[in-house]
């Protein structure tokens, strides 16, 4: 989830309209047994910068991961609070948003693999990650897979090349040479080739 906040906002107050500058939106929950957001059970909300104090003129981000455990229609709940530079410390405005839901359907079978495997690339676990990230993909065959990640920027700043099984595969990258930011990481094999996001926080 992408989290925009702007550098600044017009007001009228006594007839007169001035400027103000965020100087950040804190993002809560009204839900505080657990403070989960509503979410399903078994996902988890996390973000950068950690503490969900989004910076005004900037773009942050939130990541929702897990694996739900209860089917059903579940609405979220968060509680936004915007606070100016010109009124330090003062929440200005406190918005409560609830028209995100989430629905997870019943679970159908287990996934088996049969003779039409397809390439896939699964989401780095943790995320965001402090030093080591869990990167998964499946193959439809044996051979190898070229991994590369690349900063916001474009540029790239790892390479590696990883020796696939037909079905699951899996291997540790070191995150800790990354600086905290936002990244993409690309997994490819045999012509195909699927990006991530990955959120370095520290």
């Amino acid at each position: 989830v992408t989290v925009k906040v702007p550098y600044d906002t017009t007001a009228t107050i006594f007839s007169q309209t001035s400027t103000f500058h965020f100087d950040h939106i804190d993002l809560q929950t009204n839900i505080s047994n657990p403070p989960n957001y509503g979410l399903p059970p078994g996902l988890t909300l996390s973000g950068t910068p950690t503490n969900l104090k989004f910076p005004g003129n900037d773009t942050s981000c939130m990541i929702i991961q897990g694996t739900p455990t209860t089917a059903g229609t579940f609405t979220m709940s968060f509680t936004l609070k915007a606070y100016m530079t010109e009124f330090p410390g003062i929440a200005v405005s406190t918005q409560v948003i609830t028209y995100y839901r989430i629905i997870i359907a019943p679970a159908v079978g287990i996934a088996t693999y049969g003779n039409n495997v397809s390439f896939q690339v699964m989401q780095n676990s943790p995320n965001p990650v402090k030093d080591n990230a869990s990167i998964k993909f499946v193959a439809s065959n044996e051979g190898k897979a070229k991994f590369n990640v690349f900063n916001i920027a474009g540029q790239k700043v790892f390479e590696k090349e990883i020796s696939a099984s037909r079905g699951d595969n899996s291997f540790e990258f070191d995150a800790s040479q990354l600086e905290n930011g936002v990244y993409l990481y690309s997994v490819e094999m045999n012509q195909q080739k699927q990006c991530r996001r990955m959120v370095v926080a520290r």
